[in-house]
């Protein structure tokens, strides 16, 4: 008859790690699952010990827990054993005498959701359920594992007050647990989603962003009946630039340029980089003439700024192209690009560092 640990073995595929080690390394994790017929055997004094210790049983008369342990049965699970899978069946509630268990959300292999230590149990959720486990349930070391039978915990229940007041704590615990997982998870979500709308160069929002928002201001200045133009900005010989004095520069050049239009628009106005040397800005109540300020502020903002270069005391002169496109009624977002793209073209054609505006 083999011993836990070999039968374990059995059930491994490839080759197992040595006896006794602990896996540092989450993703060599769950390469044994536990078979149904995995051997048992009956508690120590050692696991008693680490029972009534618990805080599932904490408070609880001993002489009336003495014939339950008696019932219930261990295991001694290798470092990498799968206790419970998402859609395993689950008749028992599994408390930890020694080692440690890991809890996953999503496939074992990436951060863990949970680590039980001796006295924490798990698998109560779909013991009391009675539906199927929805979290990977891994020993992380090798661990000694107590095995309470649904048929001891609801005598327990029935029989013990202080048992379900446990039972709630602990369930409580994870309730808790949960709530804050989930506040970190919709935190971090909200970083990924604004980090995915910002350009990591200059700190503005990016097309993406421009995607979502521009469309909701075109649609609200529609609806209120109210002027708004498009801007389509273009730093000039910008690549003879780079060619020139390197990608540094550009990126410096890039950052100063993003920095001056920002300060010389209203607060009311959107602007993003649109892509390479190219910027987007929306200004919402802006007709014609407005707008046609607006960009030659822009422009003589740019002209007149001193843009220091990587090289010390290196100053740059920079200059800008602007194209301008005003809201017509059945306008979409790609329509005033195109026609703002087009003004810009005309602006660069005419000799750079100018303003074209449409005709009124």
């Amino acid at each position: 008859m083999p011993t836990a640990y070999q039968f374990a073995r059995l059930l491994r595929v490839g080759q197992p790690p040595p006896a006794g080690q602990i896996y540092e390394n989450e993703s060599q994790l769950a390469s044994v699952t536990l078979d149904p017929s995995f051997p048992r055997t009956p508690l120590t004094e050692a696991d008693r010990a680490a029972a009534l210790a618990s805080p599932l049983l904490d408070g609880i008369d001993r002489a009336a827990l003495r014939p339950m342990l008696g019932r219930c049965t261990a295991m001694d699970v290798p470092a990498g054993t799968m206790l419970l899978a998402p859609g395993d069946r689950n008749n028992s509630l599994f408390l930890v005498s020694v080692g440690r268990l890991l809890v996953f959300l999503e496939d074992p292999g990436g951060k863990h959701y949970l680590a039980l230590e001796s006295g924490e149990c798990v698998g109560e959720m779909s013991l009391i359920d009675g539906r199927a486990a929805s979290a990977h349930v891994v020993a992380s070391a090798d661990s000694r594992i107590i095995e309470i039978g649904a048929e001891e915990v609801w005598r327990l229940v029935d029989g013990a007050t202080q048992f379900a007041r446990n039972l709630l704590r602990v369930l409580a615990g994870r309730l808790r647990n949960d709530n804050t997982h989930l506040q970190r998870s919709l935190h971090l979500q909200r970083e990924y989603e604004q980090a995915a709308k910002t350009d990591l160069l200059t700190g503005m929002h990016n097309r993406r962003w421009m995607d979502e928002m521009f469309p909701r201001q075109i649609a609200r200045s529609r609806r209120s009946s109210q002027p708004l133009a498009l801007l389509m900005v273009d730093i000039d010989h910008f690549k003879r630039l780079n060619d020139r004095h390197g990608h540094a520069t550009g990126d410096v050049v890039l950052k100063a340029v993003a920095r001056q239009l920002s300060d010389a628009l209203r607060p009311s106005d959107l602007l993003v980089r649109y892509g390479g040397e190219e910027f987007v800005a929306l200004l919402p109540g802006a007709g014609p003439d407005s707008a046609a300020t607006a960009a030659e502020r822009l422009r003589r903002a740019i002209e007149q700024a001193d843009c220091t270069g990587v090289e010390p005391g290196a100053r740059l002169k920079v200059t800008v192209s602007i194209g301008v496109a005003v809201l017509h009624g059945g306008d979409s977002l790609a329509g005033l690009i195109e026609r703002a793209d087009v003004a810009l073209y005309q602006a660069k054609a005419a000799g750079r560092n100018r303003v074209v505006c449409p005709a009124k």
